[in-house]
């Protein structure tokens, strides 16, 4: 018999014994996949970690119960960096083993670096039950504690976690931490610098090291631990990275230059590394850096990247021109597809921006004939029917890339202004959490989420979410500036002024930062030290109108208004273009009852600038509080005629018509406004109100309905009252009673909404109800007369 007969003989027989092994009396299910899981064990402790992954799927496979599996597959997926997975699989672990210790302490670490401190805890406390002498589960506590800013609390603990273990090394880098919070920054590091001494295993140590010394601005401890990190870690690029930095923010641009050279020599082709050598010359001499880059494309001429970066480089500077050149000369070269699609997809991109909407859908359609799934050019066609507002299109398009690129955030980010632009604001802030799930750190996704949080008060999740995205984007401007005004609107100066030295230290915007310290002071009360602050930002920034306000604000709790009016005329003097200076001059003289001054300072302005709206809304609000309605509207009317477009004056004119009793003009002019912006939610409200009140005919209430139905899931109660009336007027009251229902338990005082309940109650024949709600709206109602008597009609039809 062959070889080959024996080999194919040898695997049948294989096969046959397995299936015997799993099937026959011989062997059990529970043996099976012991010996899938023993394997996979093996293979991961001998990092065979794609081998181990199978395995342990097979055990998986024929015991789903198998606790231990999941903890594997959960140690494969921390080896790999996949938290979420990691979290799956020890989540999966605890809900078959509620008392598998291991998977507890990781859950812990993983709520920890979550900054969910009390879950963490609870996790702690549960181990401890099951283990008091678990030294990780004290080290936990005192994490947790340390996370709180409890220090005198996790210095109990972590001592308690020493007692049980003295050696992990671990376990002392969390008492360094605490040490160093609780302002002992020096026992901090003499007994950090023990511990690297000690271990052979030093650079999670080194790396802590680096992290106090840049607290407390020791750079050149920083640079030694730097150079000692890629002493001893020759090929790892993320060292050579941190200490150019350090070296360039130090203004040592040359010696950062070399430490990327000197990686280089060992790595050429990085990209990366020659891109952020670029950037550095630049700093200095945009020129030279410029030359190097050029350097570097003769001799990689078929690097896309490099060839790419040289485009964003031109963006940067404005130059769109330069950009299409470079993006022709990729487009009609020999680079891959890839390459080439992108090439036509930005090209697009510039095109769609420059106004060319119908050559950029053409080039995003070239691309797409070839590669329907190519992603950027998907992008482009969706901003494309953006703008066009075919939503329905943009989700279409946007739906693609996210089955192919699930974690596409530009696609997301999309997505969720594209479901702002239709009014389904929760299925945006839905999706602008999924972006935050993904990177935290987007800052076009948690802007929108954060200030939703704040409208709805939620100011603590609004705070942990933007010290998250703070981790990803440390130095973002936007992100550090809600941040000091959150801990201001909790009084933590110390917090907030912790922030503004932040912002000073990245040093690109000092005008904002001086505004924050302004409000910090204001905020204590020291408004001549605010006034100070206010002015060193206007006089960096004259157009930062926020600090102006704040400065008028503290110029009036000092009762100087003639200093104010004084550094205003200087202001103005300065910046003759200025014409917030005037408004507030224009309010001052006002509320001090001179009105024809401040009506003269409004007037200079809008001389100078006929199209300057804010002066025309001054000026109604001049003539509204000195008792003039036919005047105030009539500044209105003169504004409307000079800018035609403005929705600002078109609304406030419908709401002074409303006022005026001339319903039909402010129907005319909220009609004009949907026009130009049909999703404006104010106006539909106002609109839909007039149309279900005053021009009560069936076609008005249906199209009162349609207007408002984007307004069920609304947080604002008047719009969700708008929308259950106009549906109560339309014969559906059994619709509109869990939406009053709502209503009077988010705004329990405002007599309307349960006026507009009792009706729909009454309709429904709940009449006990009714009289309930309508009683409850004339308690609250003793100053409206007209709803008055609309309660007493509606009480006597019961």
């Amino acid at each position: 018999m062959s070889a080959q007969v024996m080999r194919t003989l040898s695997r049948f027989l294989m096969v046959g014994v397995f299936l015997l092994s799993i099937s026959a009396c011989s062997g059990t299910k529970e043996e099976a996949a012991n010996r899938y899981l023993n394997s996979g064990i093996e293979l991961y402790t001998e990092g065979e970690l794609s081998k181990a992954n199978v395995e342990l799927r097979n055990a998986l496979q024929i015991d789903p119960k198998l606790a231990s599996a999941y903890y594997y597959l959960g140690l494969i997926a921390e080896t790999q960096q996949n938290w979420k997975a990691l979290f799956k699989n020890l989540s999966k672990v605890e809900q078959l083993d509620p008392n598998h210790i291991q998977a507890k302490i990781k859950l812990a670490y993983l709520f920890l670096l979550a900054k969910q401190a009390d879950t963490a805890l609870e996790k702690a406390d549960f181990i401890l039950a099951l283990d008091s002498d678990n030294a990780e589960a004290y080290a936990i506590k005192a994490s947790a504690y340390l996370q709180k800013d409890l220090y005198d609390v996790a210095i109990e603990y972590i001592d308690k976690a020493m007692a049980k273990n003295d050696k992990s090394a671990d376990i002392a880098s969390i008492k360094i931490s605490i040490l160093h919070k609780q302002g002992d920054t020096a026992s901090a590091l003499a007994m950090l610098s023990d511990l690297i001494e000690r271990e052979d295993d030093d650079l999670h140590l080194l790396l802590l090291r680096t992290e106090i010394n840049e607290e407390i601005n020791d750079l050149a401890a920083m640079e030694a631990d730097y150079r000692t990190l890629i002493a001893n870690n020759r090929n790892e690029k993320a060292f050579y990275l941190k200490l150019a930095k350090l070296l360039n923010d130090s203004q040592r641009i040359d010696a950062a230059v070399q430490v990327l050279e000197d990686y280089l020599q060992r790595n050429s082709s990085d990209t990366e590394v020659r891109m952020v050598i670029v950037d550095l010359l630049s700093s200095k001499d945009i020129m030279a850096g410029d030359e190097l880059l050029d350097h570097y494309i003769t001799r990689d001429s078929k690097n896309a990247d490099l060839r790419f970066f040289r485009i964003d480089r031109l963006m940067a500077r404005g130059s769109t021109a330069g950009a299409l050149v470079e993006l022709e000369k990729i487009i009609s070269d020999e680079f891959e597809d890839q390459h080439l699609f992108r090439a036509k997809a930005f090209k697009a991109d510039l095109q769609l921006r420059n106004g060319q909407k119908d050559r950029a859908l053409q080039l995003v359609n070239e691309v797409l004939s070839v590669d329907r799934h190519f992603e950027q050019a998907l992008l482009v066609r969706a901003r494309y029917h953006l703008i066009t507002e075919d939503i329905d299109a943009v989700v279409s398009d946007l739906r693609t890339v996210l089955r192919n690129n699930p974690e596409s955030e530009p696609a997301l980010v999309m997505l969720a202004n594209a479901y702002l632009s239709s009014g389904s604001s929760q299925l945006a802030d839905d999706t602008f959490r999924k972006v935050l799930d993904i990177n935290p750190g987007n800052v076009q996704a948690a802007v929108p989420v954060i200030q939703s949080l704040l409208e709805k008060k939620d100011v603590d999740r609004s705070e942990r979410l933007l010290e998250n995205a703070l981790l990803r984007s440390p130095d973002n401007d936007i992100l550090l500036s809600i941040l000091a005004q959150i801990k201001l609107s909790k009084q933590d100066f110390e917090g907030s002024q912790k922030i503004v030295s932040r912002i000073d230290k990245i040093g690109r915007n000092p005008a904002f930062s001086h505004y924050l310290s302004g409000r910090s002071l204001q905020a204590q009360g020291d408004y001549k030290a605010a006034v100070e602050r206010y002015q060193q930002a206007l006089a960096i920034n004259s157009d930062l109108g926020r600090a102006l306000e704040g400065l008028t604000t503290c110029y009036l709790r000092l009762g100087q208004v003639e200093k104010l009016l004084d550094y205003l005329k200087g202001f103005r003097s300065d910046n003759p273009s200025n014409m917030m200076a005037l408004s507030i001059m224009a309010s001052v003289y006002s509320k001090r009852g001179d009105r024809d001054t401040a009506v003269q300072f409004l007037e200079q302005g809008l001389k100078q600038d006929a199209m300057w709206i804010n002066g025309y809304t001054a000026l109604a609000s001049n003539y509204r509080a000195a008792g003039d309605p036919e005047a105030a509207m009539a500044s209105l009317e003169r504004g409307l005629k000079a800018v035609p477009e403005s929705n600002l004056l078109m609304i406030l004119l419908a709401s002074a018509h409303e006022k005026l009793d001339n319903k039909d003009r402010a129907v005319q002019l909220y009609e004009k406004v949907l026009k130009t912006n049909p999703d404006h939610q104010a106006v539909i409200n106002n609109l839909a109100s007039l149309l279900t009140d005053e021009y009560g005919s069936a076609k008005n209430i249906s199209r009162a309905v349609k207007l408002t139905e984007r307004f069920a899931d609304s947080e604002q109660p008047y719009f969700v009252d708008t929308y259950a009336w106009a549906l109560i007027k339309s014969g559906l009251p059994e619709v509109a009673e869990p939406l009053l229902a709502k209503v009077t338990k988010m705004a329990p005082s405002i007599a309307i909404f349960h006026y507009h309940r009792g009706v729909g109650l009454s309709l429904l024949g709940r009449g006990d109800e009714a009289k309930k709600s309508l009683l409850r709206a004339r308690d609250l109602a003793l100053s409206d007369a007209s709803l008055q008597t609309q309660i007493s009609v509606a009480l006597s039809d019961l």
